[in-house]
């Protein structure tokens, strides 16, 4: 079974291949208009239901989800399921959904994302490519599940969601460093996390969290040629921050914590 860039390679054009490329090039310029105009005129160009513009809308979601405009992230996601030509698309796009519809709290199209997902998840560990791609699978279907239960408002079965999304990200990633799905789950379970953590008090916890991450997060960010992903972990980490020098706000005084300035960086 081809790997997942090699399935989205095989699908890409030269023309879409391209446009990925002067995308990525006013991504890393920080030029957020002109690498919107990119994508959108780009899947224009190709065809909104082409194969080939899977990897666009993919980056389209990316310039969505970063800023927080989860509205749109959602949109660009379901005209995106109608290119998917694969299994392991499909496990993009049902990822995807299962984890933003949730967070515009739209919780019976949450549910019915979800079974999609869990149907799937039992076609995919029957494939060949379970044994390669497994952990990274399952990381996608822990974040997911983790997203539902925090917008649910049950705090302890999303930290253990989301302990298990980093369990699998990190698994993955140490065979496959470069993955970038895996890169991805592991930064916003890093974030999910964190906020996880330090809605339940439990400060030390989320500063020794940071301490692990926050090296691996900036790089991987780095490495992406995606700088607008750091501030989807910015905040969490500015949540324990601010925790870590009030915690008489959640009763919060182990020892051993980091400091403020040791989370930021500082």
């Amino acid at each position: 079974m081809l790997s997942v860039q090699a399935q989205e390679r095989q699908a890409m054009s030269e023309p879409a291949r391209l446009i990925m490329e002067q995308a990525l090039v006013a991504r890393e310029e920080n030029d957020s208009s002109r690498e919107f105009e990119i994508l959108e005129q780009g899947i224009q160009a190709i065809g909104a239901e082409n194969p080939a513009s899977f990897r666009l809308y993919q980056r389209l979601g990316e310039f969505y989800a970063d800023r927080g405009n989860v509205y749109q992230a959602i949109r660009v996601v379901e005209m995106q399921q109608k290119t998917v030509r694969s299994p392991s698309q499909e496990f993009i796009v049902r990822v995807k959904l299962a984890s933003l519809y949730p967070n515009l709290y739209q919780m019976e199209k949450a549910k019915v994302a979800a079974q999609n997902l869990r149907e799937l998840m039992v076609r995919l560990r029957a494939t060949p490519g379970w044994q390669k791609l497994g952990s990274y699978w399952q990381a996608g279907a822990a974040l997911a599940g983790a997203t539902y239960q925090t917008r649910a408002g049950h705090l302890e079965q999303a930290e253990a969601g989301w302990r298990a999304c980093l369990s699998f990200a990190s698994n993955h990633l140490a065979e496959n460093p470069e993955h970038a799905g895996a890169q991805f789950y592991l930064v916003d379970c890093t974030s999910g996390l964190l906020g996880a953590l330090v809605a339940t008090g439990k400060l030390a916890e989320a500063g020794a969290v940071v301490a692990q991450q926050r090296a691996e997060i900036e790089k991987i960010a780095q490495v992406a040629r995606r700088p607008a992903m750091l501030p989807r972990v910015a905040a969490s980490f500015g949540r324990v921050a601010l925790a870590l020098a009030n915690p008489q706000l959640t009763g919060d005084t182990e020892d051993g914590m980091l400091t403020m300035e040791e989370v930021l960086g500082l």
